[in-house]
């Protein structure tokens, strides 16, 4: 099973983000008071300011492999990330009363961190283009399933896609997506001899054509890769191809979402009421303005509830701020549409902003839902949905979340094609569930908040 092309480039930017980041803090710290006194009494202040700094190039996208760093506009997006770190660590230090901002001190710092990061990621940005050597793959079967995987392939610059492999003498030589079908399964041993490839993805069923498995199995033994289409693509995309995915192959791939783990049962319940119940602290005032400029936009209640499909099919009331005109569904229920008309004109700010999904933190107290999850579907919706979409029912094996995987990496569904791209992204997070996929998504969902990202 391959793992994520870029991950160690990843850590390599974060290590030595971590690295530059304490520097610019701690050095000039020391020589103006001493190397032991900045220990002493700056300990807890490098602390925010690093952690703060990760964060916050984290929500700009700084750790996304595909910017070019040396653009202007990554600039300027980067010196955004820099002026709000500058302006959150001194809000944060000066809260705390033992803590003290020397400004000409803080003002170097600001300084030197943004140099040091910004030279270091035009440095990184250099070198990963130079020695970038994309991986030469061939794909084995160019039907449907070939030609999904192909397309993905295609727009990652990591790899380099030879052609298509193909047993049957009157698919050789035909143009599929842009590449050649370039022979038989016999060219898989003698690529890897000469070293002309070094992965195959297995795109159809080798169980089924001897010579293709034969053929695997002796590339494999002079050194070519081979993967599956379905663990391929799970790792390049960060979903699953349902249309491609076999009973068999789920059968042998845990989905750790569904195991009676400690942290699926009980850790990440308690993570669930904790920001719960601090995120309705927090919220609070914003919720007590959102619900006076409700009841001055539009007649009807301020919360609307609806039914929604959780955990093991179960139906629950799903608590929102009311964003729709009154009797909005009179014709039955229609999924929401861009600049849809039954949409208020406070509803609009508070969908843009995400300010109506508040009091869905309820829902999470009454362990009806999670902070993190797939989000739950309408039942006049689920039923449709469960005979078009194979392996549909499967997301209503984990508990509903108010944001998900699903969530940060595509738009608001309005259709069955939605719903199984969707799909696809909830797979991913119930079979891959961990506190470090979680975290990301917090994180991930902080930074669609602020951009204003995929609402309708």
């Amino acid at each position: 099973m391959p793992r994520p092309c870029n991950a160690s480039q990843k850590r390599i930017l974060f290590y030595v983000d971590c690295l530059l980041i304490s520097l610019s803090y701690w050095v000039p710290v020391a020589l103006r008071f001493g190397g032991t006194v900045a220990l002493r009494d700056f300990a807890g202040e490098s602390a925010v300011a690093l952690s703060l700094c990760l964060i916050i190039l984290y929500l700009f996208d700084m750790y996304n492999l595909q910017n070019n760093f040396s653009s202007f506009t990554c600039l300027v997006k980067f010196s955004y990330a820099m002026l709000l770190w500058a302006f959150s660590t001194a809000s944060v230090i000066g809260v705390v009363p033992s803590w003290k901002i020397d400004t000409e001190l803080f003002v170097i710092q600001i300084a030197f961190n943004f140099l040091l990061l910004c030279l270091w990621r035009l440095i990184f940005n250099f070198a990963l283009v130079r020695v970038r050597h994309p991986k030469v793959v061939v794909i084995a079967g160019s039907g449907l399933t070939g030609q999904r995987i192909c397309a993905e392939l295609s727009k990652n610059k990591q790899y380099l896609v030879r052609g298509f492999i193909e047993d049957d003498p009157r698919k050789q030589g035909l143009v599929v997506n842009g590449y050649r079908v370039i022979g038989g399964s016999n060219l898989l041993v003698e690529m890897a001899r000469k070293k002309e490839a070094e992965a195959v993805v297995v795109a159809t069923r080798p169980e089924r054509r001897p010579a293709l498995e034969n053929s695997l199995i002796e590339s494999t033994m002079k050194g070519l890769t081979v993967y599956d289409m379905p663990s391929f693509y799970e790792h390049l995309t960060g979903k699953l191809p349902v249309h491609h995915l076999r009973r068999s192959w789920i059968l042998s791939h845990p989905i750790k979402g569904v195991r009676s783990t400690i942290y699926v049962k009980k850790v990440k319940r308690l993570f669930d009421i904790g920001f719960a119940l601090v995120g309705l602290i927090l919220s609070a005032p914003i919720a007590l303005l959102a619900a006076c400029a409700i009841t001055l936009d539009s007649r009807g209640p301020i919360f609307y509830r609806q039914k929604r499909v959780g955990l093991n099919g179960d139906v629950f009331e799903i608590l929102k701020f009311r964003s729709m005109k009154v009797n909005a569904e009179t014709n039955g229920a229609v999924w929401a549409t861009v600049n849809d008309s039954r949409v208020t004109s406070v509803g609009r700010i508070i969908r843009k902003t995400r300010i109506d999904e508040i009091p869905q933190m309820l829902n999470v107290l009454r362990g009806e839902m999670s902070f993190i999850g797939p989000r739950p579907e309408r039942p006049e919706f689920v039923g449709n949905l469960e005979k078009e979409i194979p392996f549909y029912n499967l997301r209503h094996s984990v508990k509903p979340g108010i944001t998900g995987w699903a969530q940060i990496h595509y738009h608001y569904g309005a259709s069955t094609e939605d719903a199984l791209e969707k799909l696809e992204y909830d797979l991913y997070y119930m079979k891959n569930l961990s506190p470090a996929l979680d975290l990301s998504i917090l994180l991930r969902t902080i930074r669609v908040i602020l951009f204003l990202e995929g609402s309708r």
